[in-house]
């Protein structure tokens, strides 16, 4: 059992506070709106609808792009840093993970989007950054500091990272980027980005790409047992993307192709005599279509695939070759039958394979008692989802459940619970949430009867605006794992 109680006392000005949405046009002046214009700029991560951010059924923080200009940040360590409980730290194998509120979420317990499609990989279902992103192509970031399972499912446990791409409207023709950091004794990265994208009557078309060379640092690095080496040459995070999108009225296609190629001297809890590779492949798609059967439903049919090959290596003591793909479908829905009630409500099925291509090293990789001697596991998940959000004078009430069948390690629910409100310069929300940590493919190999972690969160914060360019948040939670 673990649990965490902490109360932050956060003062903001408009650098998290805002936020913009696919309806509001991208030449809005951000730097003209004051801090209760900003606060009233929709958001749609808390609960796939846009929302005012103060009345959102989660505890988020946004970010946009003038944000990420004005921080100076390089990276999207240096942005995501600024946000409140947010950190980062190295986990096995030199990667860098991320945590949350004082609780450790690299493997598969927070969830990160990019532009729909999760990032997380599908073995262990970890997320790693460094040099990976090119942060001058994000238009925003939305962030849940708190549970998003009821919403997003199993990878969700402790939070989202929300992190929306410019479009082809809001390029409109060609841009491009090029950065150079310059470490003591080294360089530190060499980037260059490129985007295109323009908006004709309802077709919208963007292209971004980036590519480059990067190093985690040039320093000496002492492993557990006291064994110095020399990360210079030894630490790469050398990035490639592409991220294409169109949109054409309601139906719209992406497809994201990523080669992240990663090198480091520290493994497990020992260095290496000679670095290792570590190269993470990932192909994501998704087509879907926005059916508008009338003024108050809409239907949404969705399919995604996800084929992946993380955390590869060739490394002689240490290979590793694993083929990751999931495919999903899913019908999603949302009904309003008034402009303060909001429904929707979703079915998917995924499933999930994992194959080993390296026979000859791991002949019998996959160790559950029942795949012993095989070089494959498959798995698949039934999933359905329901939540409403209703607007009252005195209170906004938000409320959900989701829930999920695994073939093999059975059930999960992950209901939430709210009670929000602004009123003038004052707001306020209380929260409840039951999250989870779904086991993943490598999970699932090592441990047959393994089970999804339970989370239950309670969340409270009050808000109140100070004067024209400040507010002061109070937030306190109460998580137990």
């Amino acid at each position: 059992m673990k649990k965490i109680f902490l109360l932050i006392i956060t003062c903001i000005t408009s650098f998290y506070a805002f936020s913009q949405t696919d309806t509001v046009s991208s030449k809005i002046d951000f730097d003209m709106l004051d801090l209760e214009e900003l606060m009233k700029i929709k958001i749609v991560v808390a609960s796939k609808v846009e929302e005012d951010l103060r009345e959102a059924g989660s505890i988020v923080s946004v970010i946009t792009e003038e944000d990420i200009r004005k921080s100076g940040g390089r990276d999207l360590i240096d942005v995501l840093s600024l946000l409140p409980g947010i950190y980062f730290n190295q986990d096995v194998q030199g990667a860098v993970g991320i945590g949350m509120r004082g609780n450790w979420g690299h493997e598969g317990k927070i969830l990160m989007l990019l532009d729909g499609q999760e990032t997380n990989d599908l073995l262990y279902s970890t997320t790693y950054f460094g040099n990976r992103f090119d942060i001058t192509q994000i238009k925003r970031i939305e962030v849940i500091r708190g549970p998003g399972s009821s919403v997003y499912g199993g990878y969700a446990e402790l939070g989202v990272i929300n992190i929306i791409t410019k479009s082809g409207e809001d390029l409109n023709g060609v841009q491009a980027s090029a950065t150079y950091g310059q470490l003591e004794n080294s360089y530190g990265r060499a980037n260059i980005g490129l985007a295109a994208g323009t908006k004709k009557g309802d077709l919208d078309v963007s292209f971004k790409g980036f590519i480059g060379q990067g190093q985690r640092s040039s320093a000496d690095y002492t492993d557990v047992f006291g064994n110095i080496s020399s990360m210079n040459g030894n630490s790469a995070l050398n990035p490639f993307n592409i991220n294409a999108g169109v949109k054409y009225k309601g139906l719209s296609f992406r497809m994201i192709h990523e080669n992240y190629n990663t090198t480091s001297i520290a493994w497990y809890d020992e260095n290496l005599e000679e670095k290792a590779t570590n190269n993470f492949q990932s192909n994501l798609a998704e087509l879907k279509y926005d059916l508008k059967i009338s003024e108050k439903l809409k239907i949404t049919p969705k399919i995604n695939s996800v084929v992946q090959k993380p955390w590869n290596s060739d490394h002689e003591d240490y290979p590793y070759d694993v083929l990751a793909q999931k495919i999903t479908g899913g019908l999603h829905s949302e009904y309003k039958p008034n402009e303060n009630i909001n429904i929707q409500s979703g079915i998917e099925y995924f499933e999930e394979s994992g194959k080993n291509l390296d026979d000859e090293q791991n002949p019998y990789f996959f160790i559950r008692d029942d795949t012993m001697g095989s070089n494959s596991v498959k798995f698949n998940t039934l999933s359905g989802y329901t939540q409403t959000v209703v607007k009252t004078k005195p209170i906004n009430i938000v409320s959900g459940i989701k829930f999920i069948n695994h073939n093999l390690f059975g059930s999960a629910f992950a209901p939430r619970f709210g009670i929000t409100k602004s009123i003038n310069k004052f707001h306020f929300k209380t929260l409840y949430n039951q999250a989870f940590r779904a086991p993943s493919i490598e999970n699932i190999a090592y441990n047959s009867d393994i089970k999804p972690e339970i989370t239950q969160v309670f969340e409270a914060e009050i808000g109140y605006e100070l004067r024209k360019n400040m507010k002061v948040l109070v937030n306190v939670f109460d998580i137990t794992i």
